[in-house]
C-alpha cells in the first residue's frame, strides 16, 4: 500500500496496531488447573457415584500446574476467591511461558 504523507502512514500504523491488540484481547484459550497424579483402588473407583467425595491424599498445600492449551505453563497453589475455587500463580514453568511456535521460528 502506498501512503502519500507520513501522517497517513502513522494513522495506518496505529490502526493496524489497534486491530492486532483487539484481536489479541478477544482471543480465548482453554485453561485448566491439574492436580498432581494420585492413585485409587478399583474398589474406590467402582464405588464412585454422583455426590461422592473423592479423597486424593494430596496435601492441601500442594502445587497445582496451570495448563494453557494442554501445556503446563505455571506452578500455582489452590485457593478461593469468595465462594469460588481459584489458583494463585507462583511462577512460570518455562523461561518464556506464553511464547508461540511462530515466534520461536524467527
Amino acid at each position: 500500500m502506498v501512503f502519500t504523507t507520513p501522517a497517513i502512514r502513522a494513522l495506518h500504523d496505529r490502526f493496524q496496531a489497534g486491530a492486532a491488540a483487539f484481536a489479541f484481547r478477544a482471543t480465548h484459550l482453554e485453561v485448566a488447573a491439574r492436580l498432581p497424579d494420585f492413585r485409587l483402588s478399583m474398589r474406590d473407583i467402582a464405588g464412585l457415584k454422583v455426590g461422592s467425595m473423592l479423597s486424593t491424599g494430596i496435601p492441601v498445600d500442594s502445587n497445582v500446574n496451570l495448563l494453557v492449551g494442554n501445556q503446563a505453563r505455571f506452578k500455582t497453589s489452590p485457593g478461593r476467591v469468595g465462594r469460588k475455587l481459584a489458583v494463585r500463580v507462583l511462577e512460570p514453568l518455562a523461561a518464556n511461558p506464553l511464547s508461540s511456535s511462530s515466534e520461536d521460528n524467527s
